[in-house]
């Protein structure tokens, strides 16, 4: 079923013009043995990204992302650099413009260690937003609200093991 889910996400990110990612705290480097794992899922996304309208809101605390050729004009990292005001602008102001477009949004590895930057905002734009759907894929908490359910997916998985061997 996951691989099901995984296939479907595909499909979703080719038909998709805006796409929101969310890269919770699983995506900081904490062992340097499996920076090539993470690298190639930096680099897997960016090429099923391609020239789509996106953008990422990450929670990791390294710059790994940055490193794998994503541009900062596209990409929200509050815990990397918590000062970046102008950033985060950038990203609400992009986020004003998919109000009631058709919005696919990807929740990856995001848990509750800081869900008021990812989870429950992402919660509260799918909820506002009809036209948009989310998948949430976590290891232990892939739930999704009740609110949202009908548009909304949840797999059970680590997501970076997901992307990596998909």
């Amino acid at each position: 079923m996951v691989i099901d889910v995984f296939t479907e996400v595909l499909t979703e990110l080719k038909q998709s013009k805006c796409i929101l990612v969310g890269l919770g705290e699983a995506f900081t480097l904490k062992n340097p043995e499996d920076e090539l794992k993470y690298i190639w899922f930096y680099k897997s996304l960016k090429e099923k990204l391609g020239a789509r309208d996106y953008y990422i809101v990450t929670q990791a605390e390294d710059d790994l992302i940055f490193r794998c050729g994503f541009d900062k004009k596209h990409v929200a990292a509050p815990m990397l650099y918590p000062e970046d005001e102008e950033n985060w602008n950038d990203y609400m102001k992009w986020l004003s413009f998919t109000l009631n477009r058709h919005l696919l949004v990807i929740e990856l590895g995001v848990g509750f260690a800081n869900p008021m930057i990812i989870r429950f905002p992402f919660e509260k734009m799918v909820f506002l937003n009809q036209k948009s759907k989310i998948y949430r894929v976590h290891p232990m908490l892939p739930q999704v609200t009740a609110e949202i359910g009908e548009r909304g997916t949840a797999v059970q998985a680590n997501p970076l093991e997901l992307f990596v061997e998909a």
